[in-house]
């Protein structure tokens, strides 16, 4: 990883372990409906969907089959998405870290490389989380759900003044892989349960402690 300026994080999974409690909070909320919502959940949770079109899509077939009465219809997709939010955000605050990564991000500040985020997630969770895991003031910028991955990496190459091979992507999903590629960014890859990176051939970890001496 030589010429390394910039390294920019996931967030989901590649800071804190937090894809799992999400995936049970839309699920939760989906088995509320019976068969209609665990189809639906089983249908769609895999689609890379973000929490307003999931949830969209949810209110949607509910209100289709009537099984909430037709004067709170109009609702439901505004009720649906507060309390996802709400739980999530609260739940955030006790994801578990994963292993060294404050240590390694305290690293690489103290390296001098510029550290960003760039994840689907909404900016107010992840700020919330960082601020609580006292992580926020190593990140120069936090960009989530209002724009793509692929905008984050060409702001940040932008403010930075510099190219994207100085650029390193820490992710745990095939799409971050594939964004890195895109932009033709050094990538790091974060093993999860669900293995998304199998068939990638790159850096993979476990442990962040793996990858602390080979950032010069």
């Amino acid at each position: 990883m030589e010429n390394i300026k910039c390294v920019v994080f996931d967030f989901d999974d590649t800071i804190v372990f937090s894809e799992e409690m999400k995936t049970k909070v839309f699920f939760d909320l989906s088995k509320r409906y019976g068969n209609l919502g665990i189809d639906y959940y089983n249908n769609n949770i895999s689609k890379g969907f973000t929490r307003e079109q999931y949830l969209k899509g949810l209110s949607q077939l509910i209100i289709k089959n009537s099984l909430i009465d037709i004067n709170s219809s109009k609702y439901l997709y505004t009720i649906l998405v507060n309390e996802f939010t709400n739980t999530v955000k609260n739940n955030l605050i006790t994801c578990q870290l994963l292993p060294n990564v404050f240590e390694f991000i305290e690293e690489m500040h103290n390296r001098g490389k510029k550290l960003y985020v760039s994840s689907k997630s909404k900016e107010n969770d992840i700020l919330n989380t960082l601020s609580h895991k006292n992580l926020l003031n190593f990140f120069k910028g936090i960009y989530g759900l209002s724009n793509t991955k692929l905008e984050h990496l060409d702001f940040i190459k932008d403010l930075e003044n510099i190219e994207f091979e100085e650029m390193c992507f820490i992710g745990d999903s095939k799409s971050d892989y594939d964004i890195s590629v895109e932009k033709n960014t050094k990538f790091i890859g974060i093993h999860t349960v669900r293995d998304d990176l199998k068939d990638i051939q790159c850096i993979k970890i476990n442990n962040y402690s793996e990858i602390m001496n080979i950032f010069n």
